[in-house]
């Protein structure tokens, strides 16, 4: 399609500001999901760390419940031979699932701003072609080549969406559950006076609503362009033109009126409104929480 369709003085302004703007979110996400990386596998290190530093003599017992997962092993971990080992192993689980994380969250963040690039430069295309081709002959001819351009790209728009469907469902019902519970802990961790554990949970709440917020943002941008190619369309002064050209154009008109929404699996829609039920989904699981532990602590 770059190869094909090149665009030209205004709009390539726009696209390389959009195209400028993805890369510095990108940057600025990948440096947050390192961070949220070190915010994992830091603990155990300063936990030891402290324990080295603080030992009262040369036979003091370490502890090493202290590891990266929360997962029980079926053996005792109870000399540094297999604790560090564990570790290291735990330390390069992290990062291979961090690099699936960040390289997933980019692509989809890349690919679907070349789509958008592609639908504007579309737009301007149809707007130019309707507006400033006097040649009704090759107003056709173009108009036939600008309806397969726009089915092209909404065959990779569908394309897209079945890759990243199951990674955006999974990704919405995880980050639902560590937010709700983050929170939870927070309020007690607050309430306890521990405020540094606090602040780590709070970063990590943080960061994990910002990935979800990444798949809504820009397939609700994708969404967005799509219907303003409609627009544009209707307020091309197509009326002014013969019968046949306003045929075409119609056709042209009814295809992209059409919104495209990116869902996971049909269930639900990557929009703005949809955002914000995933952020009162989060709420209500947190009061069920909280709930639940005052009944607790009654009895």
């Amino acid at each position: 399609m770059w190869n094909l369709h090149r665009p030209k003085g205004e709009c390539r302004n726009k696209i390389i500001k959009r195209a400028k703007n993805t890369m510095i979110f990108i940057k600025v996400y990948i440096f947050m999901m390192v961070g949220l990386t070190v915010a994992f596998g830091f603990p155990p290190l300063q936990y030891m760390l402290s324990q080295y530093l603080t030992r009262k003599s040369l036979n003091y017992t370490y502890d090493y419940s202290v590891r990266v997962f929360i997962i029980e092993y079926p053996f005792d971990i109870n000399s540094p031979l297999i604790y560090w080992p564990i570790l290291c192993q735990e330390f390069w689980i992290l990062i291979g699932l961090a690099t699936c994380w960040v390289t997933g969250d980019t692509l989809f963040a890349s690919l679907i701003t070349q789509l958008t690039i592609q639908f504007e430069i579309l737009e301007n295309d149809i707007n130019s072609q309707v507006k400033h081709d006097t040649n009704e002959i090759n107003l056709k001819r173009n108009l036939i080549i600008l309806v397969h351009r726009h089915r092209m790209i909404l065959r990779v728009t569908e394309e897209l969406e079945r890759i990243f469907s199951p990674i955006i469902f999974v990704n919405a019902i995880v980050a639902s559950m560590i937010i709700c519970v983050n929170v939870f802990v927070i309020e007690k961790q607050v309430t306890a006076g521990i405020y540094m554990e606090a602040a780590y949970n709070t970063f990590i709440t943080m960061n994990t609503f910002l990935q979800i917020t990444v798949y809504y943002v820009f397939a609700e941008t994708l969404t967005q362009t799509c219907l303003s190619i409609s627009n544009t369309i209707y307020e091309c002064g197509w009326e002014n033109q013969n019968r046949d050209i306003r045929t075409y154009i119609q056709i042209l008109l009814m295809k992209t009126q059409k919104p495209i929404y990116y869902t996971a699996y049909g269930l639900f829609t990557l929009t703005h409104e949809q955002l914000i039920k995933i952020g009162n989904t989060a709420v209500s699981y947190y009061m069920m929480l909280r709930t639940t532990n005052q009944r607790s602590a009654s009895f």
